[in-house]
């Protein structure tokens, strides 16, 4: 039992305590908000993009040796859980702006930041290949359905000029086109030269650590009061239910180990911090997204140490 509990804490700890430098150094007036916004925003436009491109690129060379089954199943619970989202959401919020921030905010996880650490933590950089397998395709899956979402319900057009509309939205998403240069790299063959490469990964290096001390440096809890319901409702969604439909599938597949590990971060880690920017450029309720992001990073502290507990104590981890 304490294994398991320590086991479980190394993986989230991490996670929290830079969450917890980022808002300390803000009370300590150390950093100033515009400092926890610019970097937010670098993260978002620069730094989450290259680390999406090298975490692709550097699976050129394995792309033939993947678990299609494997990935498979994890695109298969995204694409499902969104449909039926498309379904329920809108007969739950009649607020057009609001519709695609809940949505994302239940089906869109935070993978390319938690992701990674969280299954270092657990199984140790030789196991990285269970997350980086599934990257170069969650995270695609991710932004497109979220820039589809985000775009559908408040665009004022109809027919093909609401499709444009949206297709233009996904194209001119940064992780997007950073995910699409990673494939013509795989798929043309072409390497990067060094000088090249090891400044990407010097940038990549540095996105996890500060996305997160960014995050915490810009939580506030003013003004949930009015979100309270829309809160909770996508808190048990994201934290709870998802992790909850992919999980007993998996298993039934088999997986264990580090591969279920892979899929509990995709599937239980707290909202994308991208999304809040994503839901403010394109005119939806940004409060709520923001808030959507903090709420969910909070608490899924707690829930991503119960569903690892629970995992390692029934042998699953």
């Amino acid at each position: 039992m304490l294994d398991t509990l320590v086991f479980s804490l190394n993986a989230v700890a991490p996670l929290a305590l830079l969450m917890a430098l980022g808002v300390f150094l803000r009370w300590r007036k150390t950093l100033s908000e515009a400092f926890f916004l610019s970097a937010n925003k670098l993260s978002f436009s620069i730094l989450l993009p290259v680390m999406l491109f090298c975490n692709i690129y550097d699976c050129r060379d394995t792309v033939s040796d993947f678990n299609w089954r494997y990935v498979g199943l994890a695109v298969g619970c995204i694409i499902g859980t969104f449909a039926l989202l498309l379904l329920i959401v809108p007969l739950v919020t009649k607020d057009k702006t609001r519709i695609g921030v809940i949505i994302q905010g239940i089906y869109r996880s935070n993978f390319l930041v938690f992701g990674v650490p969280v299954v270092t933590n657990m199984f140790g950089e030789e196991e990285l290949w269970t997350t980086s397998m599934l990257l170069p395709f969650i995270i695609p899956v991710f932004n497109v359905l979220a820039v589809f979402a985000l775009t559908w319900f408040v665009t004022p057009e109809h027919g093909m000029k609401r499709v444009r509309g949206a297709l233009i939205g996904i194209l001119k998403n940064p992780l997007i086109i950073a995910a699409i240069l990673s494939y013509v790299f795989i798929l043309t063959r072409i390497s990067l030269p060094s000088a090249i490469y090891q400044t990407l990964k010097n940038l990549k290096n540095i996105g996890t650590p500060l996305a997160l001390i960014a995050l915490g440096g810009t939580l506030t809890f003013s003004s949930m009061k009015r979100n309270a319901r829309a809160l909770a409702g996508v808190c048990i969604g994201k934290l709870v239910l998802m992790p909850a439909l992919v999980l007993p599938i998996a298993l039934a597949f088999g997986y264990r180990g580090s591969t279920i590990g892979a899929l509990l971060a995709m599937a239980g880690s707290p909202t994308a911090i991208s999304s809040y920017v994503m839901a403010q450029q394109s005119g939806n309720d940004g409060d709520l997204a923001g808030q959507v992001v903090i709420v969910t990073t909070i608490v899924s502290v707690a829930t991503m140490f119960v569903w690892i507990f629970a995992l390692r104590a029934c042998g699953a981890l």
